[in-house]
């Protein structure tokens, strides 16, 4: 097949892929060196992106075709399955599916089961046929039905058959939106091309600054300041700006380069440097002639609205698009707009700054035509779904971000081995873009500190800000690594990649039971962090089981996987790291990226719980991270607490 049809292909799955096993294989990424056109770029980034969303379900319906007993027992980590399902005629000409009955109670147990977007398939007669919808409404949850709406139209009589429905598992909407805006992408219409097909290392102005005066105003922390960007030396001081050296350099060069690249390890302040960069251009977008408003984008919502929250310290015409836990942002959301559309998107453009995912910026490509884009932790956005973001309108691009914490997430791992996990920031670094470094840390105390560096990060240093951190009166430690070795547990039934350890689920519950009955810290200072969904969901649920004098302070907690807490921090932080086996088998804890991550959110005290044997038996990471807990004193079988010692025995 000609990878150049990219353009006119179905971004959905075929039936020749699913049912006969055919797979559109992928060209690899080229992560150093130039591409041969735009349309070579193009083409390369769709087929990838794609084969991640295709491959997995592919893979499960090829599963469930072989397996010689469908009916009980099949349980696959590619799909989600559901038999015995009807249609039935719902209000305005739409369809629903409706549940068996006797499956009714567990079918929305987890969220993320046929959410609004997700892709399924049905088939009645063993895959002769398979029918493509897409989850289009919740319908009457308390009845299990959902409104789907099918992706084309059906020979079969589909009310008079019961049906088998198939999910993947992957979110197919975060897909189809930069599918769509890649085929859409016109070679003409292609953003930088001299960067992102020639990889050029040259370093040229905006375009809006080459047209218009270079002179800025910026309110600084002793007042107004008013200097030439393109002059160093009429610059204000880093003080002045509330930054460190480092800082007020990245600053400069992200100010005065149409494609600038900021990286710092954990806590160096690279959101710090994103917000300043944010509001001088939000101050300046008259003088600067600029007509749109900065698109800050993110992969995820949680370090998006990280981002918003802070900015609306220096400006309230801010809009976020998209679903937001920040109730901050909740006044500022684009569903409070009225009006026809054409007129929402008038009043968008009226904004200083527009905020939302990396999926709604590519299904809003050509109404969110922005001159200035900033991608928030660009190193864990795959490389389509950033130029899925950008069109010929953008001038100036800042991408924020570290390399050495998450990557790109991928559904099909073995496209690893093509790069579909190399993010654009890192291919530009790979190919020798100029990038500005931040390595002086204002989060973790010097213990943190030693578990990730030199280990993963050569020249981190920390602020003398941190050998004052306050302490707290029941710690004996900064950092207490808990070592044990109860056996992980992995759901029979649902093979999936996910898994849990009882033990220290009800260690983490019982700790911060005790910090909070005894008044240490409040809800708000402790975050539990696990390595594994399946963990945070155990956690969770011991918690809602709690019947105390503590239990609504206790729900309060923050409990969420180290991979969505990216861009978060806390006072004190609980780490479950869940792996504990005979074998050594880690998963992808062995990776550093994955290390820095989980071992640097705290800032006060990290409690880390799991069992050394398992994570240092194969890993070369976690023995350096042994030793420098040994030579801390740091590591034991127990917790011990100044006023009590908690024995994972006694659990």
């Amino acid at each position: 097949m000609d990878l150049n049809t990219f353009r006119t292909f179905s971004t959905q799955p075929t039936y020749g892929e699913l049912v006969l096993g055919k797979r559109i294989k992928p060209q690899p990424n080229i992560i150093k060196g130039s591409y041969d056109s735009v349309e070579h770029y193009l083409s390369t980034q769709f087929w990838l992106l794609r084969d991640d969303f295709v491959s997995p379900l592919r893979k499960g319906v090829q599963e469930y075709i072989k397996c010689s007993n469908k009916s009980e027992n099949f349980a696959s980590s590619e799909i989600k399955l559901c038999s015995r399902i009807n249609f039935q005629p719902a209000a305005h000409n739409g369809v629903q599916i409706c549940f068996a009955t006797e499956d009714k109670d567990n079918k929305f147990e987890d969220s993320k089961f046929l959410m609004q977007g997700s892709l399924v398939c049905f088939t009645c007669n063993n895959f002769d046929t398979l029918l493509f919808a897409t989850i289009s409404g919740s319908g009457n949850k308390n009845c299990q039905q959902v409104l789907v709406k099918f992706c084309e139209r059906c020979e079969e009589n589909i009310f008079a058959n019961e049906y088998v429905c198939i999910e993947a598992k992957a979110f197919f909407e975060h897909y189809n939106h930069v599918l769509k805006a890649l085929q859409d992408i016109k070679t003409n219409d292609f953003p930088f091309p001299q960067y992102f097909i020639q990889v050029s290392e040259e370093h040229c102005l905006p375009l809006y600054l080459r047209c218009q005066t270079s002179m800025v105003s910026v309110k600084g922390i002793t007042g107004d300041c008013h200097f030439d960007l393109l002059k160093l030396s009429s610059w204000p001081s880093a003080a002045q700006l509330g930054l460190d050296d480092h800082q007020l350099v990245a600053l400069q060069a992200a100010l005065t380069s149409e494609l600038a690249l900021i990286r710092g390890a954990p806590g160096t302040g690279k959101t710090l440097v994103g917000l300043k960069i944010a509001k001088i251009l939000t101050e300046n977008k008259e003088a600067q002639n600029r007509k749109t408003p900065i698109l800050v984008v993110s992969n995820t919502n949680f370090a998006l609205d990280q981002f918003l929250v802070q900015a609306l310290k220096f400006t309230q015409k801010l809009v976020r698009i998209g679903h937001s836990k920040q109730l901050k942002l909740d006044a500022f959301n684009f569903n409070r707009y009225k009006g026809s559309m054409p007129q929402r998107l008038n009043r968008l453009s009226r904004q200083d700054i527009i905020g939302t995912t990396t999926t709604i910026a590519a299904k809003m490509r050509s109404d969110l035509a922005c001159e200035v884009v900033i991608v928030e932790d660009a190193a864990a956005v795959t490389e389509a779904h950033v130029i899925a973001c950008l069109s010929n309108k953008c001038q100036h691009l800042i991408l924020i971000g570290d390399e050495n914490q998450l990557r790109p997430t991928l559904e099909n791992n073995e496209l690893e081995a093509l790069k579909l996990d190399t993010s654009l920031f890192e291919r530009m670094l790979l190919n020798n873009r100029k990038c500005s470094m931040l390595n002086v840390q204002y989060r973790m105390t010097t213990e943190m500190t030693k578990l990730i560096s030199p280990l993963i990060y050569k020249d981190l240093t920390s602020s003398e800000r941190v050998l004052s951190l306050p302490k707290l009166h029941c710690f004996t430690k900064r950092v207490s690594f808990v070592s044990h070795n109860f056996t992980e547990l992995r759901e029979f039934r649902n093979p999936s990649l996910s898994r849990k350890n009882p033990y220290e689920a009800e260690f983490v519950v019982s700790l911060s039971k005790y910090l909070l009955l005894h008044k240490v810290l409040s809800s708000a200072d402790l975050t539990i962090l696990s390595t594994y969904s399946d963990q945070v969901s155990l956690i969770k649920k011991l918690m809602k089981q709690e019947d105390s004098a503590i239990s609504r302070r206790l729900l309060e907690i923050k409990v969420v996987t180290v991979d969505d807490y990216q861009g978060g921090e806390c006072n004190v932080v609980l780490l479950s790291l869940v792996r504990s086996n005979h074998q050594g088998d880690i998963g992808f804890l062995a990776k550093s990226n994955r290390i820095s991550v989980a071992l640097s959110k705290a800032m006060h005290v990290l409690v880390i719980v799991g069992s050394m044997d398992t994570l240092s038996k194969k890993c070369g990471s976690w023995n350096t991270i042994k030793e420098c807990l040994k030579q801390q004193g740091a590591l034991d079988r127990c917790l011990t607490l100044r006023l009590l010692t908690l024995h994972l025995t006694y659990f």
